[in-house]
């Protein structure tokens, strides 16, 4: 290749120099990167000393089967997965000199020459809930007043420590910790139990019901300042009130929930299944005689309240067979798709498309209906029975058990 040569870019010439010190395609001292219109604006808004784009990779564990490693790319509140991307033709990397040729052409100088880059795909957050799991662990908060709590045996996480360890950005992280009821307190994370969550929500209706104040517009700090009295923590108090509530409005320093009237009953339900193993199963009359028992009014119980984490099954006479519930949450299934489709099938083979579209949701980016179908056609066998969608696994794939 010669020193300098001549192109054309529409109708301006131009001179192209390679530096002396000019590296050719092998070169690795950086990598290019394809950003969409939404990442390009971000980057050129963000001031120098506070770059909003941040690489993430994960533990050496959980490095690909072919000894790749899955890099990801954070925004604020986004995580995109890089993939390689080989081109047909070399991409030199040129920069403007300040000066023409004898032509009074442009001249631009090649310093670098390669022939892939990373191109980016949104994502969920890989394993997110299973690696806050594992890593959470021993970080329990029950009643309050368990030796855990307080002697300073529990685990010690921080926020910072799991944005070290999770490729997630910070604000899908949030959002995991809330799912998982986990709080800050006193500087570290903590879980709270699904039973400790019931006994909180109890008090915090009786509380209100008590004092007479509307459920559907409960003021925080009034509701914290009585509850602090129980051992109840602030932090606590907040989490759950936001948690539960499907309106929130900010009033000064205060806000304003409206608990939501299937949110409330489906906790007392999750944590009657949730005693049973993962895809168990109890009788549906049984599930809810005890479910009435346990929900405080002015709340009802309503079957598609569970809809995000059990299943129902009708009786069927021919069997003698009861209705019957199962508990199974998708946030307890394995995260990839040919596990979670295995375990699926192992339970049931094969399943009626509504039933289990909710399963699959969350692996998924949309969430919506159509991105659940598009996985399962993927990944699952689609079986057209009397009108019927269903889907069963696949015979050449792993989704078979």
């Amino acid at each position: 290749m010669n020193a300098n040569e001549q192109y054309s870019a529409g109708n301006v010439e131009r001179t192209l120099k390679f530096a002396i010190d000019y590296q050719g395609s092998d070169s690795r001292d950086f990598r290019l990167v394809e950003l969409p219109d939404e990442l390009l604006a971000l980057v050129e808004s963000a001031p120098l000393d506070a770059p909003p784009l941040v690489f993430r990779g994960p533990a050496d564990s959980t490095a690909t089967a072919t000894g790749g490693v899955n890099v990801t790319l954070h925004t604020p509140d986004t995580t995109y997965l890089l993939r390689e991307v080989q081109t047909s033709n070399t991409l030199l990397v040129c920069a403007k000199e300040h000066l023409t040729d004898g032509a009074g052409n442009d001249v631009w100088r090649a310093a670098y020459a390669t022939g892939d880059y990373w191109e980016l795909h949104q994502v969920p957050p890989p394993r997110l809930r299973e690696l806050l799991r594992a890593i959470l662990v021993g970080t329990e908060w029950d009643d309050g007043a368990a030796a855990s709590n307080d002697d300073g045996k529990f685990k010690r996480v921080t926020f910072a420590l799991l944005l070290d360890r999770v490729q997630a950005s910070e604000a899908e992280l949030l959002r995991e910790l809330s799912d998982m009821h986990a709080v800050t307190l006193g500087g570290y994370i903590r879980v709270l139990e699904l039973d400790y969550i019931k006994d909180v929500l109890t008090l915090l209706i009786a509380t209100a019901i008590a004092s007479d104040l509307d459920l559907a517009a409960l003021s925080y700090n009034a509701i914290a300042a009585t509850l602090v009295e129980d051992g109840v923590d602030y932090a606590i108090t907040r989490h759950v009130m936001t948690y539960f509530a499907a309106e929130i409005k900010h009033e000064g320093d205060d806000l304003i929930c409206r608990l939501d009237e299937d949110k409330v009953p489906a906790h007392y339900a999750l944590t009657i299944l949730s005693k049973l193993a993962l895809g168990g199963s109890m009788p549906l009359a049984q599930f809810e005689r005890t479910w009435a028992e346990q929900v405080l009014e002015p709340f009802t119980c309503r079957r598609e309240a569970l809809n995000s984490f059990a299943l129902i099954i009708d009786a069927n006479p021919a069997t003698a067979t009861p209705a019957t519930i199962y508990y199974l949450p998708p946030s307890e299934l394995p995260g990839s798709i040919p596990e979670r489709l295995r375990q699926l099938f192992g339970l049931r083979d094969p399943w009626p498309r509504a039933d289990i579209l909710p399963l699959v949701r969350d692996l998924t980016l949309e969430g919506t209906d159509k991105a659940c179908d598009q996985l399962l056609v993927k990944h699952a066998r689609l079986i057209k029975s009397g009108g019927a969608v269903l889907f069963g696994p696949r015979r050449d794939l792993g989704t078979r058990r």
